[in-house]
């Protein structure tokens, strides 16, 4: 994602105005916020939203959302067997 935004900001000659301000994970959805907003720069960020939903937050493989305590994380079966 964060190659995709500079690739953007690059592009449209904005990297000298656009910041990530800020990254984290909030009930298993990426949250990324930056100086500037736009279509183009949602759709980027929306997209990588949606593919962390699916990708392990251990080891990057597929995965799902496992609910332990009301703790949501994103792991793959191979990860989640390690807890």
């Amino acid at each position: 994602m964060i190659d995709r935004i500079a690739i953007y900001a690059e592009h449209h000659e904005i990297d000298d105005f656009l910041r990530i301000t800020q990254i984290k994970t909030d009930y298993c959805l990426l949250r990324c916020n930056t100086t500037l907003q736009n279509d183009e720069l949602n759709q980027i960020i929306n997209a990588h939203n949606e593919q962390a939903t699916h990708t392990c937050e251990q080891c990057g493989n597929p995965g799902e959302i496992r609910v332990e305590r009301r703790w949501k994380t994103v792991l793959c079966d191979m990860c989640n067997s390690k807890k």
